[in-house]
């Protein structure tokens, strides 16, 4: 298509000199058709998993036993990188902690645990408070035969459920899925390896101790 052009006379804009002439080319093909795509612009990526959360605390020592002792974290050595910032690894994801003197608390994350009795079991040990409500001591009325003010049952999937608070205020929510994870076509999908010593490799000799 051939380009069309567009004559404009100045005096016909104000704050123009009457001897100047504005020409404007409007090329009527791109306007009309849209651009085609460069090869590959249109491929999209996809997440593979949450890599890591981030929270605020006040004090990183009491944080990484809590977090050990609670739900079983492996602190990552990152060299020198571990001034900067505690990252512990728990399953197969990561935690980050924001070191603060007034740290912020909002909303909460979820971790999904293999035994739920055991884990259980272990909030009682360590005396670490658990309720089915996510903000107060009122858990409301029973959803499930199962309900307790301390622990719930999902009506959909079997899924228990609690919340707890860490040293600082953050809020946990413990999950257990005893039917499972399932693809599309229904079948069993294994969670990903929570092995322990699981870590994303680092460059050769970047890490001082281990």
């Amino acid at each position: 298509m051939d380009t069309s052009r567009l004559e404009v006379r100045a005096d016909q804009l104000p704050g123009i000199r009457p001897a100047a002439r504005l020409r404007v080319y409007l090329h009527q093909e791109n306007i009309s058709r849209p651009r085609e795509a460069a090869k590959g612009e249109n491929t999209m990526a996809s997440v593979k998993f949450i890599h890591h959360v981030n929270v605020q605390i006040s004090h990183r020592q009491r944080t990484r036993e809590w977090y050990e002792q609670v739900l079983g974290a492996e602190f990552l050595d990152r060299g020198p990188l571990n001034e900067r910032q505690l990252q512990l690894r728990i399953g197969a994801g990561e935690m980050h902690f924001t070191e603060t003197s007034e740290p912020v608390t909002t909303g909460h994350f979820a971790v999904e645990v293999d035994d739920w009795e055991a884990m259980l079991a272990t909030l009682e040990r360590l005396e670490v408070p658990y309720s089915r409500s996510p903000g107060s001591t009122n858990a409301g009325p029973p959803k499930t035969s199962e309900d307790t003010p301390y622990q719930g049952r999902r009506e959909d999937n079997g899924e228990h459920y609690t919340y707890i608070h860490d040293p600082d205020g953050n809020l946990i929510e413990l999950l257990s899925h005893p039917l499972g994870l399932e693809d599309s076509e229904g079948k069993a999908v294994e969670l990903p390896d929570p092995s322990k010593g699981l870590r994303w490799k680092q460059k050769e000799g970047f890490v001082t101790s281990r």
